[in-house]
């Protein structure tokens, strides 16, 4: 399996001043003040940890993200769907949905992940091969992907 790491680490912003704030707290202000703020870790930590562990492994025949702990799977030999649904706030690129004929759906953000030509690819080709359907606008950023490879 190939492995595509994230590609924009905009979140480690706020999750790094998140931080600094609660740190704030804790040095000059004492364990109380630590603690009464402590939702502001838990949301750095987490807005964090999201940026650095979302990963995309994907292989001819299986697509996953990881989060951590948490994964998503399908199966690119039983492709039913690929399809496009705006996500997210107005930076947002948008997400993918794949979704096998187990019931299984990866969603995949537009934009974030590295070797987009080459997953984009194999979805292409795993649909080709299913017949499954794949809606205008996700066709349309699978093979700008793939053609972008091919320009460079």
């Amino acid at each position: 399996m190939r492995i595509a790491r994230q590609t924009e680490f905009g979140e480690l912003v706020p999750a790094i001043c998140g931080l600094g704030a609660w740190l704030y707290f804790l040095v000059a202000q004492g364990w109380i003040a630590a603690a009464e703020t402590s939702e502001l870790l838990i949301l750095a930590i987490g807005l964090g940890g999201w940026t650095l562990c979302t990963r995309l492994k994907f292989s001819e025949s299986s697509i996953e993200r990881d989060i951590g702990p948490w994964r998503r799977h399908a199966d690119l030999n039983e492709l039913r769907s690929i399809t496009f649904k705006q996500t997210g706030s107005w930076r947002s690129k948008g997400t993918l949905f794949v979704s096998d004929t187990s019931g299984r759906t990866v969603p995949i953000y537009v934009g974030r992940f590295s070797h987009a030509s080459e997953w984009s690819a194999i979805l292409l080709k795993a649909a080709s091969a299913t017949g499954a359907h794949v809606d205008a606008h996700a066709r349309s950023i699978l093979q700008a992907a793939v053609e972008m490879s091919s320009v460079k």
